[in-house]
């Protein structure tokens, strides 16, 4: 049995160097599914020997990624282990081998662990709300013959393993997915930001649903945070500057949108805590935002005026 973690990424260098060190102690693949990064990612997966790179040319963030990564895990013989990971996710090294080796891995079976989330700090995690006792199913042995559902959807929103291993998985509660999104908070919340504005730009009308979906954005009402254990950041190459890292590609992608759709068409959406958006709002409409999603006047209001906007859009292209 191989070890295979499947990974998309698209502009990830600040995480990288960090998670696929770690990760490369106990896989013997790692197989990365690239969106046309720019950063320098593609000269970071070249340092690390297990790293084989496939490209993903699509535009947009949905769950075919994990469709070609099955694909290409599928080329390697064998019932293998299959560990879907996120560019910014590791298990730690210590516990992960005590599970392969006290684990029995038959083909058809799943596995989910603890999702923890570090917070604000790499030496604290969440443990309140929605993160805390919080399973994510991530991994199964591949039978070679289930596949994942075929129906388009954005990615954060699937599944990470196939359906049919979800009928045979398995709770290990002593093997943690770190996740280091909340660790780097400004930049989180830019990247949380664009999936909200990328949901609006498909579904105009469910705005309130959007926002109910990505409340965690904001700090957690009754927040708890407990010690990390050591084990879990022991060898992996983390440091404290993790928490100041800038804003990467999303913050150019939102401003693009706000180009192309009109900054007034996500004014329902709850993003305006961040300053950096908060501030070209102010720039180009003259006064503050409102995220007002409880109104349904305000909501048909804002309908409207944008039907109006997308028609003399449509006159002046000729559509």
């Amino acid at each position: 049995m191989k070890i295979i973690c499947l990974m998309p990424c698209k502009n990830e260098i600040d995480l990288l160097p960090i998670t696929l060190k770690v990760i490369s102690q106990y896989c013997d693949y790692i197989i990365i599914s690239d969106q046309m990064s720019d950063d320098g990612s593609r000269e970071v997966y070249k340092q690390f020997p297990k790293v084989k790179v496939i490209d993903n040319n699509r535009i947009g963030h949905s769950n075919q990624v994990r469709w070609d990564l099955l694909a290409e895990a599928r080329k390697i013989e064998g019932s293998n282990l299959i560990i879907s990971l996120d560019a910014d996710e590791f298990i730690p090294p210590s516990v992960f081998k005590k599970f392969i080796e006290s684990e029995t891995f038959e083909p058809g079976k799943g596995f989910k662990f603890p999702w923890i989330q570090l917070w604000r700090s790499i030496y604290k995690y969440n443990d309140a709300g929605v993160w805390k006792n919080n399973f994510k199913p991530i991994a199964w042995v591949d039978d070679r013959l289930n596949e994942y559902s075929k129906k388009f959807i954005i990615n954060d929103h699937t599944s990470r393993i196939p359906d049919a291993y979800l009928k045979r998985c398995k709770t290990v509660k002593d093997v943690p997915i770190i996740h280091l999104q909340w660790v780097y908070w400004n930049k989180t919340q830019i990247k949380q930001a664009w999936y909200l504005c990328s949901e609006l730009i498909k579904n105009p009308d469910n705005y309130s649903k959007i926002n109910e979906t990505y409340s965690t954005v904001k700090e957690c009402a009754g927040l708890k945070l407990k010690e990390a254990p050591k084990e879990w950041l022991l060898n992996s190459g983390i440091s404290e500057n993790l928490e100041k890292l800038p804003p990467s590609w999303q913050l150019g992608a939102i401003i693009d949108f706000f180009d192309k759709h009109g900054i007034e068409f996500f004014e329902p959406l709850q993003i305006w805590h961040i300053k950096e958006l908060e501030d070209e709002f102010i720039k180009r409409v003259g006064r503050k935002p409102k995220s007002e999603t409880t109104s349904p006047l305000v909501a048909l209001k804002r309908k409207i005026k944008q039907l109006i906007i997308n028609s003399l859009k449509n006159i002046k292209y000729g559509f």
